[in-house]
């Protein structure tokens, strides 16, 4: 847990206004994302549950979509994980989103040797191997500059 996120940070693109709000939960965050477009104030809203963890010297973040508390205890739920590479440099950072397509095509040629996935009825990858294999992965290639998207706008802290 990095408490240097916890709070608001926002970036501000020109047709929209990203907010990120932090708050600790047991030894991760609970992580609320709210996206309004500013022409049509139109508001989207979604929570997750985040692990910050450290790869090679590199921060990344382990999300989760976040169950609202009635369906807590529900039974047949099955949650995936995503991964996200956060560069935090004093009162802002960027998120970098892993490039699916580009693990896609990966899997599509043999080239994920060192991991297990399955292919989701929709056609999306699912990753399986455990979380060493993983790490070992973004270890082995997520200094590769197509790993990721390109970076977000910057999101600065709110006070």
């Amino acid at each position: 847990m990095n408490e240097k996120l916890l709070g608001s940070w926002v970036a501000h693109d020109p047709d929209e206004k990203r907010t990120f709000v932090f708050k600790k939960q047991n030894s991760g965050y609970r992580v609320d994302w709210i996206d309004e477009k500013l022409e049509t104030k139109e508001i989207e809203r979604s929570s997750y549950d985040v692990t910050l963890g450290r790869v090679g010297g590199k921060l990344y973040l382990d999300y989760i979509p976040g169950l609202p508390s009635a369906c807590a205890d529900s039974t047949g739920i099955l949650l995936t994980h995503g991964i996200a590479r956060i560069d935090l440099s004093g009162d802002s950072f960027t998120i970098r989103l892993v490039n699916s397509g580009r693990l896609e095509d990966a899997a599509k040629h043999n080239q994920l040797k060192d991991l297990r996935f399955a292919w989701q009825s929709n056609n999306d990858l699912l990753l399986t191997s455990p979380t060493a294999d993983l790490g070992a992965y973004l270890l082995a290639h997520g200094q590769e500059k197509a790993f990721f998207d390109e970076p977000s706008s910057p999101f600065v802290r709110q006070e």
